[in-house]
């Protein structure tokens, strides 16, 4: 099946309308609503079960995820404070939603646009904020490593959130041009 923005020109050069393409078969003018009818009903339900598929992806995807983050947890005894820099990500996720509803974005896909244009920014502010702490351990070489860790992760944190919410982006976009 074409994509439905390559329909109207394959009919055009094929010299016949979207329905006779869609039904595989010139039609005569009486079947003409009949098979439009049944096409419409065809294309409906592949529809809905290509959202009904992706949803069930979705929720595959994020009970694996959390299964393996059990796992990683529940077998090694790590707390999780051992992989996560909570302080970094709480000032960054604080820095963000101040800054979105500064922003005067309303809709959803503005706040997500708007946050994937300051994701980055702010983690890079984040890293700044952490610079004094890491010239005052300069007195004790072996915590100079762990502060620089941890400025790299604050990186790391809103790379992770620019894909994420580039994702979200490109999805909502795909969906608005599809109504």
């Amino acid at each position: 099946m074409p994509d439905i923005a390559y329909l109207s020109p394959l009919c055009e050069v094929l010299d016949i309308n979207v329905n006779e393409l869609l039904s595989g078969e010139k039609l005569p003018s009486e079947e003409y609503l009949g098979k439009a009818e049944e096409n419409m009903k065809h294309l409906m339900q592949e529809n809905q079960n290509n959202k009904n598929a992706g949803r069930w992806q979705g929720l595959v995807g994020i009970a694996l995820l959390a299964v393996a983050v059990f796992l990683t947890f529940s077998l090694s005894q790590a707390k999780i404070g051992w992989y996560v820099d909570c302080p970094s990500l709480i000032l960054m996720v604080c820095i963000c939603v101040a800054c979105v509803f500064f922003s005067g974005s309303r809709t959803k896909y503005e706040v997500v646009h708007f946050l994937r244009k300051i994701v980055l920014p702010v983690g890079l502010l984040v890293m700044t904020i952490m610079v004094p702490g890491v010239i005052y351990m300069l007195s004790d070489p072996s915590t100079i490593g762990p502060e620089i860790v941890v400025m790299v992760l604050t990186l790391l944190y809103a790379s992770a959130a620019y894909l994420v919410l580039y994702i979200i982006e490109t999805r909502m976009e795909r969906r608005r041009k599809q109504n």
